[in-house]
């Protein structure tokens, strides 16, 4: 009858740990109460059912996605505040992920609304659960959004890709590209980026910069224009500043990660080389520092070599042939990103030690999932830019929803590749 309807799909946060420390009995007692919970919040000619083993789903006829979630909120919260037991009689708390999509708001058929609300439930659970989610890929006015960053490169080119995905869903969002500057110098300039994009005055500035952007921030805190910051989650700002929502990475982290995936194929001894980033950079610094914080535990493991390649390709080809002859026997190569370890490999190559020197990268380019592909890269951390885009996209469109409060920090999620997996990650 052309009425709206909205989709809610619940998931049970803590669903494993339920399985793991209660019988049966007493897993399906908890199942039940928040089955009750639900049911018993809910307009009567709502259709409630078990979705999945750890899901169930609402259907909500007539319900506008407002008050679709005022309705699920009182049921996360109930649903947190009551006790349950595990088998030991140990208390356990239960939360709830809610992701939800509207007809005809989000969707036009009922496998678009069905993909939609998992996606919504998707970042739910991603953002540590306990929360509802909307769908959001539409807006009444347009909008203009600018993004700044500094300069070409594949991992923009990649964010950008999957910042369109979204804008193209949504067919109302004006996008224009400034490239800004990494100097204080950069930025001053009156043709610079970022002067510009204040200048033509969006609604929204996504921005990347590792220099201080604390005094073009409060140009445009003053302009009233929205900024969100993507890539890292922490910047210069000098001024203090607002920005809403900073979407990227916790870089020491990501360099935590290769470190114990080095430290796993090592089995604990071995000798390493880093080839860095610039080394004021806080990426490189905090990479390196995450990595170090790793391999330090490991008495056997030995950094042998720390060496700026500038994030440069070519740079890191003469840096490791330098380092290939010095320590001939070396284990791994870990270059800061893809293009330093694609120019590693042909020092590897040229010393004869592919298979015997390993080397690691981070970015998941396209470039360094190939190469993995082709047997030459032995893995990369890949942080996936095309997510990270998808990802700011959603979260800037969130913001415009009255009724959600999006978290000032949201972590892009990352992988390691190598040649077990790379088959999920080219695309």
């Amino acid at each position: 009858n052309n009425s709206c309807i909205t989709l809610a799909i619940i998931n049970v946060d803590q669903y494993n740990i339920i399985k793991k420390t209660c019988n049966k009995a007493r897993e399906d007692a908890i199942m039940k109460s928040i089955a009750k919970t639900i049911k018993n919040n809910v307009r009567s000619y709502f259709n409630v059912g078990r979705y999945s083993n750890n899901e169930f789903a609402i259907i909500l006829p007539d319900t506008v996605k407002g008050s679709a979630i005022s309705i699920l909120r009182i049921i996360r919260k109930k649903v947190s505040q009551t006790i349950h037991r595990d088998s030991k009689n140990k208390r356990l708390q239960v939360t709830l992920s809610m992701g939800i999509a509207n007809y005809p708001e989000n969707a036009l058929n009922k496998s678009k609304l069905t993909e939609r609300t998992k996606s919504a439930l998707a970042i739910a659970k991603k953002e540590h659960g306990n929360r509802v989610i909307p769908y959001v890929t539409t807006s009444k006015t347009s909008i203009k959004l600018a993004v700044c960053y500094s300069g070409q490169s594949q991992f923009y080119s990649n964010v950008l890709l999957g910042m369109r995905e979204i804008i193209e869903d949504a067919g109302n969002i004006d996008l224009k590209i400034y490239y800004i500057g990494q100097t204080p110098d950069d930025f001053k300039k009156p043709g610079s980026g970022i002067r510009k994009a204040i200048a033509d005055k969006p609604d929204i500035i996504a921005i990347s910069s590792k220099a201080n952007i604390g005094p073009y921030v409060k140009m445009a805190n003053k302009a009233k224009i929205r900024v969100f910051g993507f890539n890292l989650l922490d910047f210069q700002m000098n001024p203090k500043a607002k920005i809403d929502t900073c979407v990227g990475y916790d870089y020491r982290k990501l360099g935590q990660k290769v470190g114990e995936y080095i430290a796993r194929i090592l089995r604990g001894e071995g000798k390493i080389a880093l080839i860095e980033g610039i080394k004021n950079a806080s990426d490189s610094i905090d990479i390196k520092r995450g990595t170090n914080d790793i391999l330090k535990k490991y008495k056997k493991i030995h950094v042998v070599e720390s060496i700026s390649a500038e994030w440069k390709r070519n740079k890191a080809q003469v840096i490791a042939k330098n380092i290939m002859r010095k320590h001939s026997n070396l284990d791994v190569i870990f270059g800061l990103n893809d293009e330093m370890a694609l120019g590693s490999i042909q020092a590897v190559v040229d010393k004869g030690r592919i298979g015997k020197t390993l080397v690691i990268g981070l970015d998941g380019t396209m470039s360094g999932l190939n190469a993995i592909k082709d047997g030459k890269l032995a893995a990369t951390l890949n942080v996936n830019p095309i997510a990270l885009g998808i990802l700011l996209m959603r979260t800037i469109l969130r913001s415009m929803v009255k009724e959600e409060k999006v978290p000032e920090i949201i972590e892009s999620q990352t992988v390691m590749v190598d040649p077990v997996n790379i088959d999920m990650y080219l695309r």
